[in-house]
């Protein structure tokens, strides 16, 4: 029987984004931020085999508000997502990125399906870069 070699999948750029609402959990020696992060990489590190990598940049907004959008690195990272430098948005928890459901509709119908790949202590995993995912984005309702 011949070995063969299992074609590399094409890597898939993923932009873990973290979130605190205060300066005060921002400001702890290990904060909450650090803690987001290092799930946020060790679950793209879990999807290796799949072509996950992360990206360089880091998106941490400490003492942010997930009310609306107005963050610094939400808006560097959408920014990034619109020029092409990340495939795959990973945070923590859905809230880390917006409270909003309106936000959180807006931003993903101008992206597309295959954008989200999140994974949260309660919430387990909401990613919609598979055919399933794909169904979960398709059923949001995108009237304007």
């Amino acid at each position: 029987m011949m070995n063969r070699k299992q074609p590399t999948p094409p890597t898939i750029r993923c932009a873990v984004y973290t979130r605190v609402s205060t300066n005060e959990q921002a400001e702890q020696e290990y904060s909450s931020i650090d803690a987001q992060r290092e799930t946020g990489e060790a679950y793209v590190a879990s999807q290796k085999h799949a072509g996950w990598q992360c990206v360089d940049e880091r998106y941490d907004d400490g003492g942010f508000t997930g009310a609306n959008t107005e963050r610094p690195a939400f808006q560097r990272l959408w920014a990034d997502i619109e020029a092409g430098k990340v495939d795959v948005i990973v945070t923590y928890k859905l809230d880390r990125l917006t409270r909003s459901l309106a936000d959180f509709t807006a931003n993903a119908h101008s992206a597309g399906p295959g954008l989200f790949g999140g994974r949260g202590a309660l919430t387990g995993v909401f990613c919609t870069i598979d055919c399933l995912g794909e169904w979960r984005f398709s059923t949001f309702n995108w009237r304007s």
